[in-house]
Protein backbone atom coordinates (compact mmCIF):
# COMPACT_ATOMS: atom_id res chain seq x y z
CA UNK A 1 0.00 0.00 0.00
CA UNK A 2 0.99 3.38 -0.71
CA UNK A 3 2.65 5.52 2.42
CA UNK A 4 0.43 8.52 3.21
CA UNK A 5 1.45 11.55 4.97
CA UNK A 6 -1.68 14.22 5.18
CA UNK A 7 -4.35 14.92 7.95
CA UNK A 8 -7.10 12.57 8.20
CA UNK A 9 -10.79 13.84 8.79
CA UNK A 10 -14.11 11.87 8.74
CA UNK A 11 -17.08 12.46 6.67
CA UNK A 12 -20.54 10.62 7.58
CA UNK A 13 -23.30 10.72 4.28
CA UNK A 14 -26.50 9.80 5.26
CA UNK A 15 -27.86 8.15 1.84
CA UNK A 16 -30.95 6.61 0.39
CA UNK A 17 -28.61 4.68 -1.62
CA UNK A 18 -28.73 7.36 -3.97
CA UNK A 19 -29.11 10.51 -3.04
CA UNK A 20 -26.75 12.27 -0.20
CA UNK A 21 -29.71 13.32 2.38
CA UNK A 22 -26.87 15.69 4.21
CA UNK A 23 -23.06 15.30 4.71
CA UNK A 24 -20.95 16.05 8.04
CA UNK A 25 -17.54 15.75 8.72
CA UNK A 26 -15.35 15.69 12.00
CA UNK A 27 -11.52 14.88 12.77
CA UNK A 28 -10.73 12.77 16.23
CA UNK A 29 -8.06 12.58 18.47
CA UNK A 30 -6.61 8.89 19.17
CA UNK A 31 -3.72 8.63 20.87
CA UNK A 32 -4.31 9.15 24.75
CA UNK A 33 -1.45 11.72 25.06
CA UNK A 34 -1.31 14.89 24.43
CA UNK A 35 1.18 16.01 21.17
CA UNK A 36 -0.71 12.45 19.87
CA UNK A 37 1.67 10.41 21.80
CA UNK A 38 1.34 7.39 23.35
CA UNK A 39 -0.87 4.28 22.48
CA UNK A 40 -4.47 4.73 20.44
CA UNK A 41 -7.55 4.69 22.29
CA UNK A 42 -10.94 4.73 20.97
CA UNK A 43 -11.11 8.09 20.55
CA UNK A 44 -9.88 11.23 23.34
CA UNK A 45 -11.85 13.94 21.42
CA UNK A 46 -13.12 15.42 18.30
CA UNK A 47 -14.45 18.19 16.49
CA UNK A 48 -16.53 19.26 13.55
CA UNK A 49 -16.82 20.82 11.06
CA UNK A 50 -13.53 19.26 9.54
CA UNK A 51 -11.41 22.50 8.19
CA UNK A 52 -10.51 19.98 5.14
CA UNK A 53 -13.99 20.13 4.12
CA UNK A 54 -14.05 23.35 1.90
CA UNK A 55 -16.47 23.68 -1.16
CA UNK A 56 -13.76 22.12 -3.36
CA UNK A 57 -12.82 19.39 -1.67
CA UNK A 58 -16.45 18.69 -0.61
CA UNK A 59 -17.36 18.40 -4.03
CA UNK A 60 -14.85 16.22 -4.86
CA UNK A 61 -15.62 13.89 -2.26
CA UNK A 62 -19.28 13.63 -3.42
CA UNK A 63 -18.55 13.44 -7.08
CA UNK A 64 -15.30 11.48 -6.88
CA UNK A 65 -15.46 9.16 -3.72
CA UNK A 66 -18.77 8.75 -2.73
CA UNK A 67 -21.20 8.50 -4.99
CA UNK A 68 -18.97 6.21 -7.10
CA UNK A 69 -19.05 3.90 -4.35
CA UNK A 70 -22.64 4.31 -3.82
CA UNK A 71 -23.23 3.52 -7.74
CA UNK A 72 -20.54 0.62 -7.55
CA UNK A 73 -22.88 -1.04 -4.51
CA UNK A 74 -26.13 -1.00 -7.10
CA UNK A 75 -24.42 -2.75 -9.58
CA UNK A 76 -23.89 -5.57 -7.32
CA UNK A 77 -27.30 -5.73 -6.14
CA UNK A 78 -26.17 -4.88 -2.77
CA UNK A 79 -27.38 -0.94 -1.90
CA UNK A 80 -26.18 0.46 0.99
CA UNK A 81 -29.11 2.90 3.18
CA UNK A 82 -27.45 4.54 6.12
CA UNK A 83 -24.51 6.51 7.28
CA UNK A 84 -20.99 5.87 4.88
CA UNK A 85 -18.74 6.63 7.01
CA UNK A 86 -15.27 8.26 4.78
CA UNK A 87 -12.20 8.00 6.67
CA UNK A 88 -10.12 10.57 4.36
CA UNK A 89 -7.17 11.79 4.38
CA UNK A 90 -5.58 14.82 3.21
CA UNK A 91 -2.59 15.02 1.16
CA UNK A 92 -0.16 17.39 -0.89
CA UNK A 93 -1.04 14.95 -3.86
CA UNK A 94 -4.94 15.18 -2.71
CA UNK A 95 -7.60 13.38 -1.13
CA UNK A 96 -7.47 9.79 -0.16
CA UNK A 97 -9.76 6.72 1.49
CA UNK A 98 -8.01 5.56 4.20
CA UNK A 99 -11.10 3.50 5.59
CA UNK A 100 -15.08 3.16 5.07
CA UNK A 101 -17.24 2.31 7.75
CA UNK A 102 -21.13 1.64 7.78
CA UNK A 103 -21.73 3.77 10.87
CA UNK A 104 -21.21 7.14 12.99
CA UNK A 105 -18.05 7.23 14.61
CA UNK A 106 -17.22 7.75 18.44
CA UNK A 107 -16.42 10.38 19.72
CA UNK A 108 -17.63 11.86 16.17
CA UNK A 109 -20.96 11.65 16.75
CA UNK A 110 -21.32 13.45 19.76
CA UNK A 111 -19.48 16.69 17.77
CA UNK A 112 -21.81 16.43 14.57
CA UNK A 113 -25.15 15.92 15.84
CA UNK A 114 -25.40 19.36 17.06
CA UNK A 115 -25.19 20.37 13.62
CA UNK A 116 -28.32 18.83 12.64
CA UNK A 117 -31.34 21.34 12.17
CA UNK A 118 -33.77 18.74 12.87
CA UNK A 119 -34.76 15.86 14.50
CA UNK A 120 -32.07 12.79 13.46
CA UNK A 121 -35.06 10.71 13.25
CA UNK A 122 -36.88 12.63 10.52
CA UNK A 123 -33.14 12.36 8.42
CA UNK A 124 -33.27 8.54 9.10
CA UNK A 125 -36.57 8.08 7.81
CA UNK A 126 -35.94 10.14 4.75
CA UNK A 127 -33.53 7.35 3.89
CA UNK A 128 -35.53 5.05 4.41
CA UNK A 129 -38.13 6.27 2.21
CA UNK A 130 -37.10 6.55 -1.05
CA UNK A 131 -39.76 8.76 -2.24
CA UNK A 132 -38.91 11.54 0.40
CA UNK A 133 -36.67 13.47 -1.79
CA UNK A 134 -36.08 16.17 0.84
CA UNK A 135 -32.08 17.00 1.00
CA UNK A 136 -30.93 18.53 5.33
CA UNK A 137 -29.24 21.37 5.49
CA UNK A 138 -26.98 21.75 8.50
CA UNK A 139 -26.37 24.43 10.47
CA UNK A 140 -23.11 26.94 10.98
CA UNK A 141 -22.65 25.81 14.64
CA UNK A 142 -18.75 24.16 15.60
CA UNK A 143 -18.41 21.92 18.43
CA UNK A 144 -15.80 20.46 20.23
CA UNK A 145 -15.83 17.36 22.45
CA UNK A 146 -13.59 16.21 25.03
CA UNK A 147 -13.05 12.79 26.56
CA UNK A 148 -13.06 12.45 30.47
CA UNK A 149 -11.46 9.20 30.81
CA UNK A 150 -10.11 7.29 34.03
CA UNK A 151 -6.58 7.78 34.22
CA UNK A 152 -4.47 4.38 33.31
CA UNK A 153 -7.06 4.02 30.19
CA UNK A 154 -6.14 2.53 27.65
CA UNK A 155 -4.47 0.42 30.05
CA UNK A 156 -5.40 -0.91 33.71
CA UNK A 157 -7.47 1.78 35.64
CA UNK A 158 -10.08 2.07 38.58
CA UNK A 159 -13.83 1.92 38.34
CA UNK A 160 -16.46 3.03 40.84
CA UNK A 161 -15.53 6.37 41.59
CA UNK A 162 -18.10 9.30 42.26
CA UNK A 163 -18.40 11.57 39.52
CA UNK A 164 -19.58 15.12 40.67
CA UNK A 165 -20.96 17.34 38.16
CA UNK A 166 -21.05 20.75 39.46
CA UNK A 167 -24.16 22.75 38.14
CA UNK A 168 -23.13 25.17 35.21
CA UNK A 169 -24.88 27.88 33.55
CA UNK A 170 -24.67 27.33 29.59
CA UNK A 171 -26.95 23.93 29.48
CA UNK A 172 -28.10 25.45 26.01
CA UNK A 173 -25.26 24.61 24.32
CA UNK A 174 -22.89 22.53 26.33
CA UNK A 175 -23.83 18.24 26.09
CA UNK A 176 -22.52 15.47 28.80
CA UNK A 177 -22.52 12.47 26.49
CA UNK A 178 -22.35 9.06 29.42
CA UNK A 179 -20.29 6.12 28.24
CA UNK A 180 -18.34 4.46 30.69
CA UNK A 181 -20.81 5.34 33.44
CA UNK A 182 -23.63 3.64 36.17
CA UNK A 183 -25.74 4.65 39.08
CA UNK A 184 -25.43 3.35 42.56
CA UNK A 185 -28.14 4.30 44.59
CA UNK A 186 -28.10 7.77 43.94
CA UNK A 187 -24.38 8.31 43.31
CA UNK A 188 -23.05 8.50 39.12
CA UNK A 189 -20.04 6.27 39.49
CA UNK A 190 -17.32 5.19 36.84
CA UNK A 191 -17.19 2.18 35.36
CA UNK A 192 -14.88 2.06 31.74
CA UNK A 193 -12.04 3.76 30.59
CA UNK A 194 -13.89 6.33 28.65
CA UNK A 195 -15.97 8.24 31.21
CA UNK A 196 -17.63 11.31 29.31
CA UNK A 197 -17.98 13.17 26.55
CA UNK A 198 -18.28 16.60 27.14
CA UNK A 199 -19.42 18.90 24.46
CA UNK A 200 -19.27 22.82 23.72
CA UNK A 201 -20.68 24.21 20.91
CA UNK A 202 -20.24 28.05 19.29
CA UNK A 203 -20.18 30.05 16.16
CA UNK A 204 -16.74 28.72 15.57
CA UNK A 205 -14.41 26.23 17.12
CA UNK A 206 -12.24 28.27 19.65
CA UNK A 207 -15.49 28.94 21.18
CA UNK A 208 -16.72 25.84 21.24
CA UNK A 209 -13.59 24.88 22.73
CA UNK A 210 -13.67 26.94 24.95
CA UNK A 211 -16.46 26.10 26.09
CA UNK A 212 -15.92 22.50 26.73
CA UNK A 213 -12.78 22.62 28.23
CA UNK A 214 -15.12 25.20 31.00
CA UNK A 215 -17.32 22.36 31.37
CA UNK A 216 -14.86 19.84 31.70
CA UNK A 217 -13.46 21.71 35.10
CA UNK A 218 -17.16 21.66 36.46
CA UNK A 219 -16.99 17.88 36.79
CA UNK A 220 -14.92 15.71 39.19
CA UNK A 221 -13.77 12.09 40.20
CA UNK A 222 -10.46 10.65 41.25
CA UNK A 223 -8.05 10.18 38.79
CA UNK A 224 -9.80 12.12 36.28
CA UNK A 225 -7.84 12.57 32.86
CA UNK A 226 -8.61 14.37 29.32
CA UNK A 227 -6.20 15.27 26.72
CA UNK A 228 -5.80 19.75 27.34
CA UNK A 229 -4.87 20.33 23.56
CA UNK A 230 -7.95 19.11 21.33
CA UNK A 231 -8.55 21.35 18.48
CA UNK A 232 -6.14 23.64 20.36
CA UNK A 233 -4.20 24.53 16.70
CA UNK A 234 -6.95 25.37 14.31
CA UNK A 235 -7.44 27.84 12.06
CA UNK A 236 -10.71 29.17 10.97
Amino acid sequence: EEFLIGSEFSVFAFTNGVDIKTLLSACDYKKVFDGDKGPNTGGMGSYSPAPQLSPKNKSFIISKIINPTLEALRSKNSEFVGVLYCGLILTKNGIFVIEFNCRLGDPETQVVLPSLEYDIIDLIESCLDKSNNKIFETNSKSAVGVVLASKGYPGKYNTGEKIIISDYSDKNNSYIFHAGTKKSDENLLTSGGRVLTVVGTGNSINEARNLAYKLCDKISFNNKYFRKDIAKIIKE
